[in-house]
Parts: C-alpha cells; sequence; structure tokens
C-alpha cells in the first residue's frame, strides 16, 4: 500500500462521499471507488458501511485504520518536510531587506521554488555567526561584515547623499555632471544645516552617514533620528526637514550627491571562505547581481 493510497483515504473520510472525494480531486467517481476496493482488499477488511444515499461510515476496523493512516501520513509528511530542508538553501537576511531577496531570486534564479531556498530573519550579528557555523548557507546583508573569517562578494551599492527639506535656498545651487544621476550640492551644505541621521534601527547606515561629515571635517548638526528611510525622504518632500541618507530608488525627487563624497552603503552575499568557488553560491550570486541591474 502507497502513501497516496492512505492520503486518498483519508480525503474519503473527510468528504464522507465518492462523489464528493471524486470532484474535489478532479478524478472520476468510479476511479476512486476502485482505488478504495483496493484499500481493502490489501487491508483484509471493509472499511466502511455503505448505505445509499447516505454519508459514508466507518467501520470498527475502519477506525483503527484511520488512526493508522493517519499517523503514518503525519510521520511520512513530516519526514518529506525535514528532507526538503536539508536539500534547501538557507539564507539569512533582515526583516528589511527579506522581500527584497526574495523577490531578486524568484526573478532571477532559475531554480527557484519556495521550498529551494529558505530565508530566515535575523539580526546582523546573527546572520554572520549562523553562516560561521553552517547553520546558513549564506547572508544577504550589508557591509562592513563584524566577521573576518566570512568572504563576500558585493551585489549592489547606493549612493550616500543628502535629502534636502524642500524650499533651501541651496537648491538653486545644486549642479550636474556628465554621467551622474544625481544632483550634487558642494560639501558646504553640511555647515549650514542641520540633518535627521539614521537611527538605531540602522546601524551601518548610521556609521556611514557620521563618516560624511568626518570626511569634510564637520561637526554634525543632528536635529533628530528616522527608524525607517521613507520616513527621512518623507520629511525632507515635506519641507520639515533634510536627512543624511541613503538613495531611496523609487523616492529620489529629493536627492542631492555631496561632491567628491563617494560613500556608499553596500549589500553583499556573505558565506564560508571554503564555499568561495562553490557554483551554488556563485549561481546567487549571479542572480543578485542580475536583478539589481535591471
Amino acid at each position: 500500500m502507497k502513501i497516496s493510497d492512505l492520503e486518498l483515504f483519508l480525503k474519503i473520510v473527510q468528504e464522507g462521499s465518492l462523489n464528493k472525494t471524486a470532484e474535489k480531486n478532479f478524478i472520476t467517481e468510479a476511479a476512486v471507488s476502485q482505488q478504495l476496493r483496493k484499500i481493502e482488499e490489501e487491508a483484509g477488511c471493509a472499511l466502511f458501511y455503505r448505505r445509499k444515499g447516505r454519508r459514508l461510515e466507518l467501520t470498527d476496523k475502519g477506525t483503527s485504520f484511520l488512526q493508522m493512516a493517519q499517523d503514518i501520513v503525519q510521520r511520512y509528511s513530516a519526514w518529506e518536510s525535514l528532507a526538503r530542508q536539508k536539500n534547501a538553501v538557507k539564507i539569512g537576511v533582515s526583516i528589511r531587506q527579506s522581500q527584497t531577496a526574495i523577490e531578486a531570486l524568484r526573478q532571477e534564479a532559475a531554480d527557484f521554488s519556495p521550498s529551494r531556498y529558505i530565508f530566515v530573519e535575523t539580526t546582523h550579528q546573527e546572520r554572520e555567526n549562523m553562516v560561521e557555523s553552517g547553520e546558513l548557507d549564506l547572508a544577504f546583508t550589508s557591509l562592513p561584515l563584524d566577521s573576518r573569517r566570512l568572504k563576500y562578494a558585493v551585489v549592489n551599492r547606493f549612493p550616500m547623499g543628502i535629502y534636502l527639506k524642500k524650499g533651501h535656498p541651496m537648491e538653486k545651487r545644486a549642479f550636474r555632471k556628465e554621467g551622474i544621476r544625481y544632483p550634487l550640492l558642494s560639501p558646504g551644505i553640511l555647515k549650514e544645516e542641520s540633518f535627521l541621521l539614521p537611527g538605531e534601527s540602522m546601524p551601518h547606515q548610521h556609521t556611514l552617514a557620521l563618516a560624511i561629515f568626518k570626511k569634510y571635517h564637520i561637526e554634525p548638526n543632528i536635529s533628530g533620528t528616522f527608524q525607517s528611510l521613507s520616513y527621512g525622504a518623507m520629511m525632507a518632500e515635506g519641507g520639515v526637514s533634510s536627512s543624511v541618507s541613503v538613495v531611496l530608488p523609487e523616492n529620489d525627487s529629493r536627492f542631492y550627491l555631496i561632491d567628491g563624497c563617494g560613500i556608499f552603503y553596500e549589500m553583499a552575499v556573505a558565506y564560508q571562505a571554503v564555499r568561495e568557488r562553490d557554483p551554488e553560491i556563485t549561481e546567487i550570486i549571479k542572480s543578485f547581481r542580475r536583478y539589481f541591474l535591471s
């Protein structure tokens, strides 16, 4: 007797009717009846009372068979799930970046399926620790890494700059350079304005924002922090406050680069050094890069 036979038996019990079971599974009633007879022959007993026009009811032996079938199917499902997980690629992500990672591989990975990749939401430090221990195959994470034992490949980089509040006089002094997507401001803006900075939920971006001021030897005038990038952009659009931030490509109308700054927020795939030439890791890196270039 096969697992599929037991699964069909459980469906018949659930529906209480051969006809309904057939309809739900897009097969004929005759096929369901034939399969049930085969199951009963192998079981060596009648499993249902058959009364015309009435719901199928289990015999005493059918009730015992039901308990056995439920136990076997449940155990098999648990084993099957565990087997899938062992073969799946486990990827550490942040809550903020999880949807981006899923979408990138859904669009670009040739072998994508819900069971092929398992995404585990963790903190930055947890991701690195779990990759080192082998609990995760890799991490989609921001740089810099805290661990020196891991290798990484950059898959995307976003420029750091300024969301200038609407109506600010420096708008008129912005300028363009060939080949650069965003308008530029001179570093003097950093002295003339107070800024919102990325908050504690974005520690790497906060560090990069401070690095901009340090690069120009300017003491930052910090008016507050924001916990989401969209909030910083919204404050600028509303004319409330300027912010030092990574660019949001979907909301960049108020974004300006600082001339000569060259500081970027980078996203990378981190993995164990021994897997540097692993084809599986290499293909995932390529998938992320294709997604961000598209």
